[in-house]
């Protein structure tokens, strides 16, 4: 992998951005520095995965490459989820007429806000 430096194409891309290794969000400024992986590898073609953020730059390769390795282990977690749950398959499953039944009937949700909800199931008044 690399880390380049290079000129921000223009003023419309001076925005909020996601770091490719930490996907935390800052600004990108005038210079951005771009991660590239598959260059030494010598198995084919360079990969761009994106920006990388200050804090990333700052913690150095060490950091970067921490980060990308737990990523990684997060990844292999999750397809491993969802490979078991596509095998699974789907029991039941309601029909789009009855979740419209049940928006009418309800009307609007148990709770006013977000902390009220989460409060109710702290007190296991809600499943």
């Amino acid at each position: 992998m690399r880390i380049t430096i290079h000129q921000t194409g223009s003023d419309a891309d001076l925005r909020e951005q996601r770091c490719c290794v930490c996907r935390q969000r800052f600004y990108l400024g005038p210079a951005s520095c771009l991660l590239f992986s598959g260059c030494d590898s010598g198995r084919g073609k360079e990969v761009l995965w994106g920006e990388v953020c200050p804090a990333c730059i700052e913690g150095g390769q060490d950091h970067i490459q921490g980060a990308l390795g737990r990523r990684a282990r997060r990844s292999r977690m999750i397809a491993e989820q969802e490979t078991e749950a596509a095998e699974e398959g789907i029991a039941d499953c309601p029909t789009l007429d009855e979740v419209l039944a049940a928006e009418s009937y309800y009307e609007r949700p148990m709770f006013r806000t977000g902390q009220e909800y989460e409060d109710a199931l702290s007190r296991g008044e809600v499943d």
